[in-house]
């Protein structure tokens, strides 16, 4: 076990769970999901040996001092989340993002270096580097059906609003019958033809998404994106917002589209995608897991 400790509060299938989790994994890690209930108080007391160091998975954890934040995004200072009363509270009694992120932590690893890029304008002596996520070669579990005949669209996420959901939603009122939305998540309101699951295992999931078409992504900004690589590996193809950090980890090996509503329309109808054996290859560099230790033990050793 190496001397630290990832904390995590995200949920199942947001990427600040799946990167704090492999990170653990990857690097023999000690690893606390404070939602789960039997370890919340564990992590609120922290009663480790004061030799580890622990590594959160989200800048705002007022409960700890000391440590190295991994950053996901800084969407905690944008969009809704200041509507939500905890972070309201915290960014309230915090004011000022400089004694924010003082009063939590030390350094910062960023997960895309285009996280790394906005974390730079405000913390620019604070940041160890950025590390892309490890993601492992996809494994399959051929418990869940679905009806034959039907396209099949997949969408991964949770409800927040730079993931778009509006798009979503008139993107399948203008889409034929047969045309299905297969949601990892929470479902979305109105969409007539959908299928959501909410419970799914990995294997589970690689095997959900490798029966789909086609995934979509319409996020109007992410940190990383780990949906997108995963349909990669999985040579499920990929239309995608043009956004900087969707270029950044497919090297534009999936097909990137401004948000025009009736253009992805005819793209979805057309049925003419990317090419899959060629964004699988550029995604095998994720699932290297010796050199993302050695990148990682690079950052951590910085500390």
């Amino acid at each position: 076990m190496n001397n630290f400790i990832v904390l995590d509060n995200g949920l199942k299938y947001s990427g600040i769970y799946q990167y704090a989790y492999n990170f653990s994994q990857i690097t023999n890690t000690e690893y606390v999901n404070i939602r789960d209930k039997k370890h919340y108080l564990k992590s609120i007391y922290f009663p480790y040996p004061t030799k580890k160091i622990p590594i959160y998975s989200n800048p705002i954890m007022p409960q700890y001092k000391k440590g190295i934040t991994i950053y996901h995004d800084l969407f905690f200072l944008k969009y809704d989340y200041r509507k939500r009363a905890i972070w309201k509270n915290i960014l309230d009694k915090f004011i000022g993002i400089e004694k924010l992120t003082e009063s939590f932590h030390n350094y910062i690893i960023a997960n895309s270096n285009y996280t790394l890029k906005q974390i730079e304008k405000l913390f620019p002596k604070r940041i160890l580097g950025y590390l892309y996520p490890f993601i492992p070669l996809p494994k399959y579990e051929n418990s869940v059906l679905l009806p034959p005949n039907k396209f099949y669209i997949c969408h991964i996420s949770d409800l927040n609003t730079r993931k778009n959901i509006p798009f979503i939603q008139k993107l399948f009122s203008i889409l034929p019958e047969n045309y299905y939305l297969i949601r990892i998540g929470l479902p979305i309101p109105n969409i007539k033809n959908q299928i959501s699951y909410t419970n799914l295992n990995e294997n589970e999931k690689n095997s959900l998404m490798k029966k789909c078409n086609l995934l979509i992504e319409p996020s109007i900004d992410e940190g990383f994106g780990i949906p997108v690589i995963e349909a990669m590996l999985n040579k499920v193809p990929v239309l995608a917002n043009d956004i900087s950090i969707f270029k950044e980890i497919t090297n534009n090996t999936i097909m990137l589209k401004n948000l025009d509503i009736n253009e992805w329309k005819e793209i979805i109808l057309s049925n003419n995608f990317n090419d899959t054996e060629k964004a699988y290859s550029y995604a095998l560099k994720y699932t290297d897991s010796t050199e993302y230790i050695k990148n990682a033990k690079r950052l951590l050793i910085k500390y």
